[in-house]
């Protein structure tokens, strides 16, 4: 009966057995850091993170601080605190209705609306000066404004001569006075040359703005 040898269990060498552990971690090292770049993005973009999102608004905002953000006077509704000689934010006069004029200093909701109507009343504004003619506007309040105003656009303002001569008392505007309208009839009573009253008409008003409406 043949009996077979028992086999020899291989014997490993120190030498042997560290370099197989070397070579392990050679190998699982890089798989390890990879898992661990993993979990920090993973944890990195939770929105609910307060760190993440500090991390994200440093990285959103310019370093120069001076255009870190549009300066809110540059918006559509300036705020009055913004607003400042040296950020002028300038408004058309004619353009402007009651919500952009309460957004400049001194310009209150009752003011505003009075701005308004009294445009509406000339059939146009054709200077900035003209604003210290409306009911309320102190001379304070019209220098606090005035360097955000201009006078741009400016519409068809033009009255008829004609019609105020034949027909005076039918043609209202806040420069064309009740004295005004008197002397015209009067003169027609007398019978003065059409010429010569109109030139009255033009001539002889207080207002400095009279002729730009003719």
């Amino acid at each position: 009966m043949n009996v077979r040898p028992a086999k020899k269990t291989p014997v490993v060498s120190q030498r042997e057995w560290r370099t197989y552990m070397l070579l392990t971690g050679v190998l699982w090292i890089p798989l390890f850091f990879e898992g661990l770049l993993q979990l920090k993005q993973t944890y990195s973009n939770n929105p609910n993170d307060k760190k993440h999102q500090a991390v994200v608004d440093a990285r959103v905002q310019p370093k120069d601080k001076k255009y870190s953000s549009i300066p809110k006077w540059k918006s559509a509704t300036p705020s009055k605190k913004n607003l400042s000689k040296a950020q002028i934010y300038k408004i058309d006069i004619n353009q402007a209705d009651s919500a952009a004029w309460v957004q400049l200093p001194g310009i209150g909701p009752v003011l505003s609306s009075r701005i308004v109507k009294y445009k509406k009343l000339l059939r146009g504004y054709v200077s900035v000066k003209q604003l210290k003619e409306v009911y309320g506007m102190s001379e304070d309040n019209y220098l606090k404004a005035e360097p955000y105003l201009e006078c741009v656009t400016v519409s068809n303002v033009k009255l008829s001569i004609d019609s105020l001569y034949e027909r005076p008392y039918s043609v209202y505007h806040p420069y064309w006075t009740k004295e005004q309208k008197q002397k015209v009839v009067q003169a027609k009573q007398r019978q003065v040359p059409s010429d010569s009253i109109k030139l009255l008409i033009r001539n002889n008003n207080p207002s400095r703005f009279w002729l730009y409406y003719l």
